[in-house]
């Protein structure tokens, strides 16, 4: 079993709530937050240093599609020195989307 055969449940059991990666991308510094709550799969909201970012989902027939940010909506929102991203996984028990 590979990590993208994990489950949302199991991801949590492992890491917690919260799993925090630090990463080059784009000449950039990152230190990218994935946040797993609920059930579900896909991303629910991204925010890039404070500011939630305005998504559409890539197709799927299985689950909720790809999140897709289009590249100037991204770059727009660097700062200088190290940047923020934050990714939340799932729906938090008791809302929808």
């Amino acid at each position: 079993m590979g990590a993208a055969d994990l489950t949302d449940a199991e991801i949590r059991d492992l890491f917690g709530e919260d799993l925090r990666a630090e990463l080059d991308l784009l000449g950039h510094a990152f230190e990218v937050t994935y946040r797993v709550q609920g059930t579900g799969f896909g991303p629910t909201a991204i925010v890039i240093n404070g500011a939630e970012l305005p998504f559409s989902r890539g197709r799927s027939p299985y689950r909720a599609g790809a999140a897709d940010v289009p590249m100037d909506v991204l770059l727009g929102g660097l700062a200088v020195g190290a940047d923020r991203l934050s990714i939340t996984l799932g729906e938090a028990q008791g809302t929808s989307r």
